[in-house]
């Protein structure tokens, strides 16, 4: 029998359909490959700020993909000398004022954490490690004037309003704020549904091979990617390391992330989970392995979602 105009075949109290119209194209952001490889040991809210910078970019993104073009996505006049400066409201990082204070800590404290990225040399056809914090200053709004005129303090439990104003050092920006190494799409609320930090930060790696559905990542670099490995300012000699035993390492940081994802994959709150093995040298099959292989299975939300990039 032919399906009557108008009419749906499946019923819209449906339970996937529900929960797929709980995400609407809104819900995703853009962004730049290079950008989702910083390396470092962010928390939950500083994941969370990273994100919400890049949502403010993306009319600029979506400028450039529309035009084929890869360049770097500010102009001169966003610059104050050698540092670009923008803004983001308060009210689009989609956190409960109540948490606020938290996410302020977390501001002061990502001026603080190492950093590094990739820098590919053109003229030398060398890619360089870059150990750097790309962020120079960031102000938070602590207080604004009542109506008679005076300051409200907020440990009272008051409304913080406003914007956090960044400024972040230039040669690292117009590294990792463009889209040289492409781009990937995914959920810009993803910090709201994890309670491990790292999940975020994976999810969103992992992003950017989910239509080839894998993906092998070095081992020392994906270390180095959590912020439990850290390396000299040359990249030359191992200045911390958190895991020493791969062991610990997959027990305390990957297992985690994996469980988490797949509860969040099985709820249809995100695309893909995943599931990896060691990948050891020939002839090796105890102790570090030269890389992590991910294989990437799709949920439910996710085959829905998995072609409308």
């Amino acid at each position: 029998m032919a399906k009557k105009k108008g009419t749906s075949i499946v019923s819209s109290t449906n339970e996937l359909v529900k929960a797929f119209s709980m995400n609407t194209e809104s819900d995703f952001i853009l962004n730049p490959v290079s950008y989702t490889q910083i390396r470092g040991n962010f928390s939950l809210a500083q994941t969370n700020l990273m994100i919400g910078i890049i949502a403010q970019l993306q009319d600029r993104i979506k400028e450039q993909l529309t035009f084929g073009e890869t360049n770097f996505l500010f102009k001169p006049e966003d610059f104050s000398g050698n540092l670009l400066n923008f803004e983001i409201p308060l009210k689009e990082l989609g956190i409960s004022p109540k948490k606020y204070g938290e996410l302020e800590a977390a501001c002061e404290a990502l001026l603080h954490v190492d950093m590094s990225y990739k820098r590919f040399d053109e003229k030398e056809n060398i890619e360089y490690n870059v150990k750097q914090n790309i962020f120079h200053k960031i102000e938070f709004p602590t207080n604004v004037l009542n109506a008679e005129g005076e300051k409200v303090g907020y440990k009272s439990g008051q409304r913080r309003k406003g914007v956090i104003k960044i400024q972040m050092v230039d040669e690292s920006a117009r590294e990792i704020l463009n889209l040289r190494k492409g781009y990937t799409r995914h959920l810009k609320n993803i910090c709201s549904f994890c309670r491990s930090p790292r999940t975020p930060r994976l999810y969103i790696y992992l992003t950017a091979w989910r239509k080839i559905g894998s993906c092998t990542v070095n081992y020392i670099d994906l270390k180095e990617f959590f912020g439990v490995l850290t390396f000299s300012k040359d990249h030359k000699r191992i200045t911390e390391n958190r895991y020493l035993k791969y062991g610990a390492f997959h027990r305390d940081v990957l297992d985690p992330v994996q469980k988490e994802m797949k509860n969040l994959s099985d709820e249809n709150k995100v695309e893909f989970y995943f599931e990896y093995e060691p990948i050891y040298p020939h002839g090796v099959s105890r102790g570090d392995p030269e890389s992590i292989r991910f294989h990437l299975i799709e949920s439910q939300f996710g085959k829905s979602q998995l072609f409308q990039n």
